[in-house]
């Protein structure tokens, strides 16, 4: 998870270092103090047994609001004192105590007092954005100076990268030219998004230079490639849920100014800083929704907002890492418009598996395969490379006799396993799946086919009431399992074997499956 804070230009070991001295400071002057109220220091208080104590308040009064640690401590001496006087086994009481708080209240004991006086957002920024200027400058991103178009900004010269016996990257060779969108492609495992790490120093390659600029920067930590021009957006949706759209941008504008560690400073009187702000988010249109919690964006939104956050960093190079995954149609073309425009004052650096889109905005096409370029040029001459075709569809055997048994017409039709009518589920407000039907009969095997981005892995994971399904139904024999928990589901018949590996890596092959051993399921000795 430290990836994120350090792609925005944030030095991580050197904030936890300052948080750890600071936090060290008010701790060591509270304990002395209380030597001197008390005329003495006890060892008992340094025991393994008050190692919690201080996690256990802060869970309890609220980790998310400013004055949570101050009722937890309260809250947590008082019921110490009282329960003790009662037993001495006052932690058979406390623990309930503090599993019902974490069940019933999850923002502990601040949070609860605010629900009840109908707020619910945290204490530990504002609830308001400064004021929107009355016009907003463009944000000026990108190649502001006069650039060489025909010298590289980014130039790679023999990565390569394995994990143990998996060869991700094979002595790469490749230039990154300014203001072009340069795509990257190739199937699932190729190594697009370990390149992408190694570019953003996430990982260190084995062998190889890069160079930006000129200058090799394989050594430089992520937040210093950040700071000289080279930002990135992820995969996964990397922005901050509970905190509006304006504090999320302001974040990673901040972490570039030399008043980031302004620890005592009211942020809302950066003016520059929130200046620079509300021309990013006027820059990827989401200007309209700055006092708008994260949460309450759609996906689409979410992904433009990741960008704003990219272009913080006053970045020369974006990589955009399938910014297009799982939007809608709308908000792919409203992604792809911004994606084309930026490529126009950027070198923009895209992975994505929306093949059509790709060939449609990108100025150069680059194919991954196994570790290896295989393709490199013009999109539309690249799409049409044998080797691509092969790499995506496999090389097809003309001699191989494909055989098909008849359906006996006497047979009695197969009864339905399954049944999909008109499912309609997305994510985040993205509708993915739009009346959907399918059916499962029995001893049949039904593949879904399609590019990425379609539905698939979505219509699995709907099935599973994995995604939220907005319309539709799906019935399993003749029980309607729509909406119903996935454990539910689950214990029906159905069982799914998800994209990402879900495995204890600690445990054995025979734990792992003990683990996953159900009432109604396959008996211990048959493991």
């Amino acid at each position: 998870m430290n990836s994120v804070p350090r792609a925005w230009a944030n030095d991580v070991r050197r904030l936890k270092l300052k948080a750890f001295v600071l936090s060290a400071i008010v701790v060591g002057c509270a304990g002395a103090m209380l030597t001197l109220m008390i005329r003495g220091a006890y060892a008992n208080s340094l025991g393994w047994q008050h190692a919690g104590d201080a996690l256990l308040m802060t869970i309890l009064g609220g980790m998310n609001h400013f004055l949570g640690t101050l009722w937890g401590a309260i809250a947590f001496i008082l019921l110490q004192d009282q329960l003790s006087a009662l037993t001495e086994n006052w932690w058979l009481i406390f623990a309930p105590i503090i599993i019902l708080m974490a069940l019933l209240s999850p923002e502990g004991v601040q949070g609860f007092f605010r629900k009840l006086t109908g707020k619910s957002d945290w204490t530990l920024v504002r609830n308001t954005t400064p004021a929107r200027p009355a016009s907003i400058d463009p944000a000026k991103e990108g190649q502001t100076e006069v650039v060489n178009l025909a010298k590289p900004i980014m130039s790679v010269r023999g990565i390569s990268k394995k994990f143990g016996s998996i060869v991700t990257a094979r002595g790469l060779d490749l230039d990154v030219m300014p203001c072009r969108v340069h795509s990257f492609i190739g199937p699932n495992g190729a190594g697009k998004t370990t390149f992408f790490n190694i570019l953003t120093g996430i990982i260190k390659a084995d062998e190889g230079e890069i160079l930006f600029e000129g200058r090799n920067i394989n050594r430089l930590p992520i937040h210093k490639r950040v700071r000289l021009g080279i930002a990135r957006s992820f995969q996964i949706l990397s922005v901050f849920r509970e905190l509006t759209v304006f504090e999320n941008v302001r974040v990673a504008v901040q972490a570039q100014s030399p008043v980031r560690d302004s620890l005592w400073r009211d942020a809302h009187g950066f003016d520059e800083i929130n200046a620079r702000v509300w021309s990013l988010l006027a820059e990827v249109g989401l200007d309209n929704r700055a006092g708008d919690k994260c949460a309450n964006l759609s996906h689409g939104e979410q992904r433009l907002l990741e960008i704003a956050i990219t272009l913080a960093s006053n970045a020369k190079i974006l990589l955009l890492d399938e910014p297009l995954a799982g939007l809608a149609e709308a908000d792919r073309k409203v992604v792809a418009r911004l994606i084309t425009r930026l490529g126009k004052s950027h070198a923009v650096l895209l992975i994505e598996h929306d093949i059509d889109r790709v060939v449609a905005i990108s100025d150069r096409l680059t194919v991954l395969h196994q570790g290896r370029l295989i393709a490199d040029g013009k999109p539309h001459d690249v799409a049409r490379d044998p080797a691509v075709i092969e790499a995506y569809m496999g090389t097809a055997n003309l001699d191989a006799q494909i055989v098909v048994d008849k359906a006996d017409p006497e047979a009695a039709p197969r009864r339905t396993l399954l049944k999909v009518e008109n499912l309609r589920a997305g994510y985040d407000g993205s509708l993915i799946l739009d009346g959907l039907n399918l059916e499962l009969r029995e001893g049949e095997v039904v593949a879904l086919l399609g590019r990425n981005g379609v539905g698939k892995s979505t219509t699995l994971k709907a099935l599973m009431s994995a995604v939220e399904v907005s319309s539709g139904r799906i019935t399993l024999g003749d029980k309607d399992i729509t909406g119903l928990p996935s454990y539910e589901i689950n214990r029906l018949g159905i069982s799914m074997v998800p994209e990402g590996r879900r495995l204890f890596l600690g445990l054995t092959v025979l734990e792992n499956l003990q683990l996953a051993q159900r009432e109604g399921g396959q008996h211990r000795g048959n493991l």
